[in-house]
């Protein structure tokens, strides 16, 4: 069996061979989900940031779309 150089990738292999994980390995292995995690919770965050501006992107190009359609009326928003 090969070893793998990370040593993330070296304690799932032994897990995944049936060996006994060590604390040492557990600890890493809770260091990177936690690391995943925080990673999703991130990404979450920046993807519904993106969304929001998408969706305010697109009001901007329906109101130019309307201005265009219709020149001589003003728009009322405040």
């Amino acid at each position: 069996m090969i070893e793998d150089t990370d040593p993330i990738l070296a304690a799932l292999g032994r897990l995944e061979a049936g060996q006994t994980a060590t604390r040492t390995d557990l600890t890493m292995l809770r260091g990177d989900l936690t690391n995943l995690c925080n990673d999703v919770t991130t990404l979450r965050t920046e993807v519904t940031t993106l969304m929001a501006c998408m969706g305010r992107i697109q009001e901007s190009i329906n109101a130019i779309r309307n201005d265009l359609r219709d020149p001589g009326e003003t728009d009322q928003h405040d």
